[in-house]
């Protein structure tokens, strides 16, 4: 919670950078409604961690493009260090930060007479990134880093079984995260987003943020078209933060630039934070109108797109109101026992907690049959 509340710190001052005071707001505003951000920030895994730490080495890395003092640098190596050892996904804001320099010095027609400055900042912050991996492990144990690059390596490059848009992929499908990026994202979310990148006045107005905010978006997803491993938005979420910043400063230029579009964009506003407010307390759930809502989402995708175990204080809530024998096919890594539920198991995985399991009494009145999401889905 406390790298989440980081994050939306980070974005707003990124926003108020670029756009003024109230682009930053705006930004923050998408960021403290983004459903996906929300979900998995009260979540006690990596992504959030490596979320943050890759909008930091961004936005630094985009102080140092727009200002050229070294410093911003320095910041941007430490905060790529602590983001590629929260999580592998951190490596790829390396050639993001590298193409988003290219990109600014040709179309500021400053290649040669920076080249030097910038050969030696890119070279800070990869020493920096570096010796802050090394100190997180420690000298003794960096062979686990480079382990675990191998193990991820394989991982991620090895097909798995995917549910998407009702049927089961055994190999992956190509088009998987973009499918995500389209019913996980709140349509006004997207639309202002590619508004946003699309719009060649935002790019003139900010030569070194904008190539840094769509550059790292372009790269990130790159890597993710490769990824065989597909189980979820939380593998994309540096892509929702970037999101929530290009939307706000989109969404204010907007305001400005087009006094007839302020109608449309407080409704668009108010579209978005409702769309969250329709799936409290799982914002884990949430699919936009495109797949047909929440309660459709379970035809469309499945894992940690929408069902991570979140639901058993409503099943126990349900049992007690409706009582009877419980057969129970659980997803996820929640215990059952702790909420009081008596069950037998049936086909639960990952696991259950020890015990937790037993007969179902032979003159039980009636029973009940509770199949996780993606346990029904089959994959």
């Amino acid at each position: 919670m406390g790298l989440a509340i980081l994050l939306g710190v980070v974005l707003w001052r990124w926003g108020v950078i670029m756009g003024g005071s109230w682009a930053g707001l705006a930004a923050l505003f998408f960021y403290a409604f983004e459903a996906n951000l929300l979900a998995h920030a009260s979540l006690a895994t990596k992504d959030i961690g490596v979320t943050a730490f890759a909008v930091m080495a961004l936005a630094s890395w985009a102080f140092y493009l727009s200002r050229g003092t070294m410093i911003w640098s320095v910041a941007a190596g430490i905060s790529l260090g602590a983001a590629i050892a929260s999580k592998t996904t951190g490596l790829g804001l390396w050639p993001a930060m590298g193409l988003a320099l290219i990109w600014h010095r040709f179309s500021q027609g400053k290649v040669t007479g920076r080249l030097k400055k910038d050969a030696a900042a890119l070279a800070i912050a990869t020493v920096l990134a570096a010796a802050v991996v090394l100190a997180v492990y420690g000298p003794s144990e960096i062979y686990r880093f480079f382990d675990m690059m191998v193990y991820y390596q394989r991982f991620m490059l090895s097909p798995m079984h995917t549910y998407l848009f009702g049927k089961a992929y055994y190999e992956g499908h190509p088009l998987y995260f973009p499918a995500v990026i389209l019913v996980k994202t709140s349509v006004p979310l997207l639309v202002l987003t590619l508004y946003a990148f699309l719009s060649p006045g935002l790019l003139k107005k900010h030569p070194a943020h904008w190539p840094v905010l769509v550059g790292g978006c372009l790269v990130l997803l790159a890597f993710a078209l490769l990824v065989k491993h597909q189980v979820g938005v939380r593998h994309i979420l540096i892509l929702y933060a970037l999101f929530c910043l290009a939307a706000g400063v989109g969404a204010c230029e907007l305001w400005e630039r087009k006094p007839g579009m302020r109608g449309i964009l407080v409704v668009a506003g108010l579209w978005h934070a409702l769309s969250l407010l329709r799936v409290f307390p799982h914002p884990i759930a949430y699919f936009n109108e495109l797949a047909g809502g929440p309660s459709r989402g379970y035809h469309v995708l499945g894992e940690s797109n929408l069902d991570w175990g979140q639901g058993l204080p409503e099943l126990k809530g349900f049992i007690k109101n409706n009582p009877g024998g419980l057969l129970l096919s659980y997803f996820g890594t929640d215990c059952p026992r702790e909420y009081g539920l008596t069950f037998q198991d049936a086909f639960s995985s990952p696991g259950l907690c020890p015990g937790s399991s037993s007969a179902l009494p032979v003159d039980a009145s009636r029973e009940w049959l509770a199949v996780s999401a993606t346990k029904w889905q089959g994959f």
